[in-house]
Formats: structure tokens, sequence, C-alpha cells
């Protein structure tokens, strides 16, 4: 329930505040932050006075002595006209209902808080002159009308109500307020603002934002209500989350489908080499030279359609976005000298001479799993267009700051006009290929989305008949290529609350982190890209906004989805983790928890 009323107060479209007896501000939402030009940790260390124009400070002492004496529910300013000052200086005219809270044993004030200039800007209009103001109250281009306050019957009504109701002027004129509102809410008193459901002349419903202000019409009481109609904006609404709804169906069903078809390819596949291996081994009897021949066709062609059914299914993962990664500090090194081993029996019978070069010590921040793909993939392409006699290189550097591993062969190379094109789904450089047999067309682009993935990039270098040099680069320890390095890891925190950031500091610097902190998505994704942390932590409420959002952006940036992401909420939904978060913690959290998630998630970080 707490968590409930936390998101109602954070979703009101007015300001909401609480005071205490002293006028110190203790609670505000996002409204007063929007009405005030304050931020929230602003709005806290200052009095309710300060919000006040200075002529109008006296009199709200009084008001708020007289409220103590006889604390109740009820509207602010009803003889008077109230104003609020922004940061700026600037003055805007409000309505304010306050009511009595007791918190142990203090008398604090929760108001709530509204803007209500476009309607006073409507009334000022009305009550300047008759002529001028006809036409403004006309032309508004936003529904308008006014009603007597005690009837509810309507005294005048503009053209765009006209249109937007259906109902002729005089038809209105007969009529009340309630006349307008769609039966099941018939008893909701119209005396708030907000959403509500109308109805035009001819039945069909349509939903209303209403805005009023009191004022004097032909010597009665009465209101300007300006009301917009928000139909077509909420079926928008209701449209896309429709469509949310169903691409996630989809993509659920995608993915049910691809575990099933893995089952239903690959159990079959897996008995038809096992079995052609038995044969060719002679577990069940010698062979004869043709039919030695033919189960290697078995074998063969066996293992190249498994190898098309993984390289579709992890395409297809790739770009459902369903294929995980495991970023992490990798030494290329053993890793480069184990893929080479995997692979030096395929080239040596093939006549090949197989080499590498890998600095010492050389490390990445990327997925291993991952990496030893991309390398498998581009040495099997190397040693299938490679001619007997020739040579592959392996080699690992470091440029301009990024982490280059660049795979070299004496092949028949790629003309410069595929360069680009060698990397699309399907393609194959049939006409330069020679007769040797290609594969699926899909290695290379699986190679382009996986890396891409690890926030790198790759490229070929060619020229027909003269062999190929495939690079692609990899983050760096310490920050993705074309980060600077550093002696402390940095850690970004998307955290509202004064407390908790003073809290994260002194848990995080005493251990060695460097600790940035923001407070909204925009900025979350601005400084992601400035400083390029080693570790994004993200609470799913701040102000006015999704922490989930944040992560989406996050994830779908290029150049920041490797950094790795921790939630650390009030919140206990795990939909973080499905969408990419490498941690999710609830709070409260102890020191040591916390601190063992930031120190398994970030890598160590040499010094320049």
């Amino acid at each position: 329930m707490n968590q409930r009323f936390e998101l109602l107060l954070e979703a009101a479209p007015d300001g909401v505040m609480e005071v205490d007896s002293s006028g110190r501000i203790l609670l505000v939402n996002p409204g007063c932050e929007r009405l005030f030009g304050y931020r929230r940790e602003e709005l806290l260390t200052m009095s309710v006075d300060e919000l006040i124009p200075h002529g109008q400070r006296g009199h709200h002492a009084a008001q708020r002595a007289s409220f103590a004496s006889a604390p109740a529910s009820r509207p602010m300013g009803q003889s008077r006209r109230l104003r609020a000052l922004r940061k700026d200086g600037s003055q805007f005219p409000v309505q304010i209902s306050i009511s009595p809270m007791r918190v142990d044993g203090d008398l604090h004030t929760v108001a709530i808080i509204r803007d209500v200039s476009e309607a006073e800007t409507m009334s000022e209009a009305l009550k300047e002159s008759a002529e001028q103001n006809r036409q403004l109250f006309e032309s508004n281009p936003v529904a308008c009308c006014v009603y007597d306050t005690e009837s509810l019957r309507f005294l005048d009504v503009n053209r765009q109500a006209i249109e937007t109701y259906g109902y002729t002027r005089e038809e209105f004129l007969e009529m009340t307020v309630r006349d307008t509102r769609c039966p099941e809410t018939h008893h909701e008193l119209e005396t708030e603002d907000g959403l509500r459901c109308h109805r035009r002349k001819n039945g069909e419903r349509i939903e209303i934002e209403a805005q009023r202000h009191a004022m004097q019409y032909a010597g009665r009481e009465a209101q300007l209500v300006v009301l917009r109609d928000i139909t077509e904006r909420r079926r928008f609404e209701e449209t896309l989350e429709e469509a949310r709804t169903r691409a996630e169906s989809a993509s659920k069903a995608k993915s049910e489908f691809l575990a099933s078809m893995s089952h239903e390819l690959r159990s079959p596949l897996h008995t038809i080499i096992g079995f052609s291996e038995l044969l060719g081994e002679g577990m069940e009897g010698p062979l004869n030279e043709k039919q030695k021949r033919f189960v290697q066709h078995i074998q063969k062609d066996s293992l190249h359609l498994l190898t098309l059914i993984n390289d579709i299914l992890d395409l297809s993962k790739i770009e459902a976005g369903r294929l995980e990664f495991h970023i992490e500090v990798i030494g290329l090194e053993p890793l480069i000298e184990e893929t080479v081993s995997g692979v030096r029996n395929q080239a040596e019978a093939k006549g090949l001479t197989l080499k590498t070069r890998v600095k010492k010590g050389l490390e990445a921040w990327a997925d291993r799993v991952r990496v030893h793909q991309l390398l498998v993939n581009l040495l099997s392409n190397a040693i299938k267009f490679t001619p007997s006699g020739g040579t592959i290189l392996v080699e690992a550097f470091e440029e301009d700051q990024s982490i280059v591993l660049r795979v070299t062969d004496t092949g028949i190379g790629v003309p410069p006009e595929h360069h680009e094109s060698i990397f699309d789904v399907f393609n194959q450089v049939s006409a330069t290929t020679k007769g040797v047999r290609e594969g699926t067309g899909l290695g290379l682009a699986i190679c382009r989305r996986l890396i891409e993935q690890m926030g790198g990039r790759i490229w070929v270098e060619s020229t027909a008949g003269e062999g190929s040099k495939f690079s692609f680069t990899l983050p760096p320890v310490g920050g993705e290529a074309g980060q600077p390095r550093r002696d402390r890891p940095v850690v970004l925190a998307l955290e509202d609350d004064m407390a908790a950031r003073e809290l994260l500091r002194e848990y995080l610097e005493m251990e060695g982190f460097d600790i940035v902190f923001v407070g909204s998505i925009r900025e979350t994704l601005v400084k992601a890209l400035e400083v390029r942390p080693d570790l994004v932590m993200l609470d799913l409420l701040p102000p006015g906004e999704s922490g989930l959002e944040a992560l989406r952006s996050l994830k779908g940036l290029r150049e920041t989805r490797v950094i790795p992401v921790a939630v650390v909420s009030v919140v206990a939904d795990e939909t973080a983790l499905k969408l990419g978060a490498a941690a999710y913690l609830t709070k409260p959290v102890a020191r040591e928890r916390l601190v063992a998630m930031v120190k398994r998630l970030v890598p160590k970080v040499r010094a320049n």
C-alpha cells in the first residue's frame, strides 16, 4: 500500500507538499518541482514562506496561525487571489487546498497546489472589454464554458465548445454541466480538475481534461472551465500499450519457437552424426571404400546443417535481444592460444602455417565465450579460403586506446566492392571463392552483431588474390574504446535522495571508487556517454520517471550497452534482469553486500 501511495503521489499532476508547524517543507512531489522550478533537494531545505511573494508573507503567517487554532480541510484564498513565487522570481496564480495531519503530536499541513494561470488569463480577458473579450473567448482554440456555481447551469460557451460537444449555443444554455457527463459519472461533483468522461450530443464518449477558475459573471458566482478533448491522445496511448503487449507476446512466442526448433532439429542431427561416426569407425564391421565415402558425406553435410541451425538460432537471439552477454575482464593471450589450438589440426591438415602474435598481459572488457566464437569464425573462414601452403596470423595489440584483434591470411581475398556487404545476412561472394564451398552466409553477419553488442566494430582490409585482414576492436579494461585510463573506477548512480547519495559515497569512496550522481534519465545517458563509467547504478523510481527506461536506453546505445548496470531500489521488480541488468538489490542493502556486488561487476583499473 505504501508503494502504491508513493506511485500515486509521484504521478499527481498538481503539486503536493507537506509542511510542519514551523513552515518547514518536509515532502514534495514532482509537481512541486515543475511549479516552482526548484529541485526536490532544494525545496526540502526551504520554508514554505520562501514560495510566497514578499507582499503576501505577513498575511500567510496569520493564515497559518488561524489554521493551527482550528485545523480543518479547506481551500485557501477564498477572499483573495493567491500568488506563488518561482525560483526565477516570477509569480503565478494558484489554487490551494489544505488538510491537517498529526505527526508525533505536531500539526503538519498537506497542501495541494494548482497553477491556474490559463484559467485566470481567460478570466482576465473576459473582464477587459466586452468586444475584445468576446473575440478572445470565441476564437480560443480550446473549448471554454462558463457555468453558475450554485445551479451548475451553463451561462456561456465558445465556438470550440459547440464544435467539441455538438450542441448549439441555445441548447447549452438550457443545460447543466451534469448533462455533458457520462451516465456512470453523474454522481461526481463538478468541483475538481482532472480527467473525466464526457459525452457528445450524439452519445459518443470523449475523454476531457478540465481546468477551472472562479469568477464573477453578470453578477453571479461562476466558474470558467477550460476543456481539452484528449480522446485521441488516450487512444494513441492505449494503442501504444496494446502494441507493446503484442510485441512482448510475439517476442515470447518467438523465443519459445526457437527453443522448440532447437530441440526438434538438433536432436535428430545428434543421432545422425553419432551413428555415422560409429559406422565410419567400423564399430559394427568394416566398410568398403565406397561405403566410407558415403558415410563421410553424411557426416560432413550433417555438421554443415548443424552449423546452419546454430547460426540461425544465434542470429535470431541477437536480433530479439535474447542472447546473453557476461562482460568481464578477459586475458587475451590464453584465450587466443586456446582458440588457435582448437583449429590447428584443421589448418595443418590443409598444409597451412598458423601463427600468433599477442602482447603479454593484454586484457579486454568483453564476453569470453563470444570473443572465442568470433575468433573461431574468422579462423575457420581463413582456413577455408586460404590455399595449401599459405599462412594465417592471429594478432592482438593496443591501438588508439582500443584493443584490436586481427586475423590475417594469404588467401583468395575479398574485392573492395564487397568489403561491407560480406557482413550482411546470407551474403556470399560466389564469384570470387573459386570453387571453394561457402558456408551459410551468416557467420560474418553474426560476428558484426556480436562485436557491436560488446561496444566494438569489425572491418576487413583486402584485395582479391592478395589475402585478407579481418580486424575487430574490444573495449580496454577501464572503459570502452576512446576512454582514458584511470587510477580509480567510476560508478555513475541515478539517485535523487540526498541521504541515499551520501550513504553511497561513504560506502564506495573508502573502497577506492569514484562516484558521480545524476537525477534523471536524460542526465544518466548524457553522463554515461561523457564519462564512460565502469558501472551504472539505477534506482527504479526517480521523480516522475522510470529507471527501467534508463536501463533500456543504456542497453540500446552501442556506446553504453557493454557498461554493467546494477539496480538498487526499494521496488522489488526483477524485470530489470530481463532487460540486461547485471545485478539487482532491494533496499535497504547492507554495506558488505553492496560493496561485494560493485567489486564483482567493476573490473580492476590499472593506473595510467
